[in-house]
């Protein structure tokens, strides 16, 4: 987006509406300047198009809302390049007009920098978003099964395995939940503890914070603990080192104790706990 001029006040029957809605207490906002929900026409305005991007206006407010300078708003079109003279003449694609995207920024960024406010989605596509003209605001649409916000989907493998068109290759574009897979582990929980969740089945809790811990580089299941422990306590020993192969006899023998042995420890036999002790010693 460019900068314009500087202005007082928004015209009547005009107002503005945020493009971020997390935006709310920032000083400094960027926002659409629309149409009031009783006037005719469609809410925004707009100022051009080129062939691959609509320009409408907006402005940059304070947190009063004031409007201190209008701005164009750049938008990509993908339409307006599927219907032009050039999509005739050679294969435009999804990724091509997001490679000339990020070259028309950087050119915007040599003539004058100064004119240019980046919000962050001029390289990252931002989330979809619809226009409730009475509200006033973009509404990002959500799953309503899972709550879960649509993206755009650039996944080719997972809009083939749809039957629909790929990204990268095509002009189609089309919107999915998150596509992030995630893999829990599984847990023994108290009963009163399974009979709460049970009933907060179906609840929507927003803003949790949790981390992913990757399977393949974290010792977070039972395999990467026991290679673990072997390595730190059978290959890695003070004072001498040894190959993983090696100690593996030493590795089974403690197996078979510990599998043997399951059921007297858990009847809090000591003895047998002892008895594992002494052979997993020095090999």
């Amino acid at each position: 987006m460019s900068h314009k001029s500087v202005v007082t006040g928004f015209p009547d029957g005009f107002e503005p509406m945020l493009l971020d809605l997390e935006s709310d207490v920032a000083p400094l906002r960027i926002a659409l300047v629309i149409r009031s929900a009783s006037a005719p026409g469609t809410p925004l305005l707009l100022l051009r198009e080129t062939i691959d991007a609509s320009v409408y206006l907006g402005c940059l407010m304070d947190a009063s809302g004031d409007p201190k300078t209008w701005l164009e708003i750049w938008v990509q079109n993908g339409d307006h390049v599927a219907q032009s003279f050039q999509a005739q003449l050679e294969g435009v694609s999804n990724s091509l007009i997001d490679q000339r995207w990020s070259a028309r920024l950087d050119s915007f960024r040599k003539l004058d920098r100064r004119a240019l406010i980046e919000t962050g989605w001029e390289t990252v596509h931002p989330p979809p978003a619809f226009i409730d003209p009475k509200l006033g605001k973009l509404i990002h649409p959500i799953d309503p099964g899972t709550n879960a916000a649509f993206v755009l989907c650039t996944r080719d493998d997972r809009l083939v395995s749809g039957g629909l068109p790929p990204y990268t290759t095509s002009l189609h574009t089309a919107l999915a939940t998150g596509e992030t897979r995630i893999r829990t582990l599984p847990q023994r929980l108290p009963d009163s503890v399974m009979t709460a969740l049970e009933q907060a089945t179906g609840t929507p809790i927003r803003s949790v914070h949790f981390e992913i811990l990757p399977l393949l580089a974290s010792p977070c299941d039972m395999y990467a603990t026991a290679v673990t422990a072997a390595r730190v306590l059978l290959v890695h020993r003070k004072g001498e080192r040894r190959s993983t192969h090696m100690s593996m006899p030493s590795l089974s023998a403690a197996q078979q104790n510990c599998y043997h042995s399951a059921s007297a420890a858990d009847a809090g036999d000591d003895a047998a706990t002892e008895t594992i002790l002494r052979a997993n010693g020095p090999a």
